[in-house]
């Protein structure tokens, strides 16, 4: 499979930076996105969200509304599997990006920016991995 990396320069809502990086290693996805921060991969800014043998994975920066999903490998067409695992990414993704502007805490008065902001980062991602399924 090809390697292919999207960024997105600033999302509209929080002007967050970030990019999704298809294929290659886990470790080639931490140092292109290491050298697009100016932070060496080794860092201990940069958090990874999981380890092992899962099929993608999310580095983070502390502090910084930046942020990478690393996704092992994209079919063709969208499929369950892959549906979950750029939810799964883009949660944690929520979460970083929603307490790094300080909202801490899923609560009744932040329940809406949480729900908005993972359903546009799942959205948009699906609409660049797959430009088919973009609605007008």
């Amino acid at each position: 499979m090809k390697k292919r990396i999207y960024v997105f320069e600033s999302d509209p809502i929080y002007r967050a930076y970030f990019a999704v990086h298809v294929g290659g290693t886990r470790a080639q996805a931490l140092q292109w996105f290491g050298k697009k921060i100016n932070l060496p991969p080794t860092s201990e800014d940069i958090r990874e969200a999981e380890q092992g043998q899962s099929n993608g994975t999310i580095f983070t920066v502390r502090g910084l509304l930046s942020f990478a999903i690393w996704l092992r490998e994209v079919p063709e067409k969208p499929t369950a599997n892959i549906l979950g695992t750029i939810a799964h990414e883009a949660l944690h993704a929520t979460w970083h990006v929603l307490h790094t502007v300080g909202i801490e805490n899923i609560t009744e008065d932040s329940e809406e920016a949480f729900c908005y902001y993972h359903a546009y980062l799942v959205r948009e991602i699906a609409a660049r991995l797959w430009p088919e399924t973009r609605e007008p």
